[in-house]
């Protein structure tokens, strides 16, 4: 979106005060709108991100419930590339609920979960 406009031609625009106010009123009420939709767009996608989180943090935590796995057998469980899963796990593990030994992680304590 152009952050200024300029006009080259006419030089001189004349034109009654009633329609170029309409006509800027016009353009602002569809500014404020399209200024609307990118804010519930970005909170719906947040929203996303937030969820679409604890659904990778649950499944992780899920499967290291039943045993130490590697970061591939990880990957494939979750269907997540080893790349992308790389910070879900750091995060874990920063947060003290999983542990890497050996080349697997595995559970630092029981985790409950939330119903």
């Amino acid at each position: 979106m152009p952050s200024s406009i300029e006009i080259v031609e006419p030089e001189k625009i004349n034109m009654k005060a009633n329609t170029l106010t309409s006509w800027i009123n016009e353009l602002q009420t569809r500014l404020h709108h399209v200024d609307k939709v990118a804010k519930e767009s970005n909170m719906y996608k947040k929203a996303i991100h937030k969820q679409l989180n604890t659904v990778i943090r649950t499944n992780i935590l899920t499967h290291l419930k039943h045993g130490d796995i590697d970061e591939k057998e990880i990957s494939n469980y979750l269907g997540i590339n080893e790349e992308s899963l790389k910070p879900y796990l750091e995060m874990l593990i920063e947060k003290n609920q999983i542990k890497l030994e050996k080349g697997k992680y595995k559970l630092v304590k029981d985790i409950k979960f939330k119903k």
